[in-house]
């Protein structure tokens, strides 16, 4: 399940009505604790998980890119038959895992992770155009070290599979395989996936 931040509790009360206690794998944003933001289901249904992707919604519309990597929480106890049916599930699509030990955090880093590039979005006017301005990545890394100590503050603590780390290295494959080539006076074109929301901005 994934969708947006804010319809997280009404998806979970919704689940819980409609799945029981079925697994739930959660792809989703959290800014709250992880207990509390999927309360009233139990942490024994739930895994989650974030996909090595980026995107945004437009004209009601998802549009982003996937890579074939998905980042993972390690078994907790009593969820280690889900993770296992996830592991197989998409290892079987030849996707590769990333295991998180500590999710709370990751995804905490995360969200602040999206709001120091959201910043620069609107500065700049749009992604697009974030990506035209070379001197963009310098103030998204900037919007970043100023985020750190809300990040401390709330208890996140870094992990070697950082989101920063991430942004790092998607940010270096961007330049390296399509700027560069660009400023070489190749065409390079991006593919997108578009999803089609089955409810008001809601996707699963």
């Amino acid at each position: 399940m994934s969708v947006n931040t804010e319809q997280l509790p009404e998806a979970a009360q919704l689940l819980l009505t409609v799945a029981g206690t079925t697994p739930v794998l959660l792809f989703n944003n959290v800014w709250q604790d992880l207990k509390s933001s999927i309360s009233p289901l139990s942490m024994n249904n739930v895994v989650f998980e974030f996909p090595g992707a980026g995107g945004g919604i437009a004209d009601n519309r998802l549009r982003g890119g996937f890579l074939k990597m998905l980042f993972l929480e390690k078994p907790r106890a009593g969820t280690e038959h889900i993770n296992n049916k996830v592991k197989e599930l998409f290892e079987s699509a030849h996707f590769k895992i990333s295991w998180v030990k500590d999710m709370q955090s990751w995804l905490w880093n995360h969200f602040a992770m999206n709001a120091a590039m959201e910043t620069e979005v609107l500065r700049r006017g749009s992604f697009p155009a974030l990506m035209n301005h070379s001197d963009s990545f310098a103030n998204v890394g900037k919007n970043m070290r100023e985020i750190v100590p809300v990040l401390k503050a709330r208890g996140a603590t870094a992990t070697s599979t950082s989101p920063f780390d991430m942004m790092r290295a998607v940010f270096n494959f961007i330049y390296k395989n399509i700027i560069a080539n660009i400023e070489k006076g190749k065409q390079w074109y991006i593919k997108y996936i578009s999803l089609t929301p089955r409810g008001p901005n809601m996707y699963t």
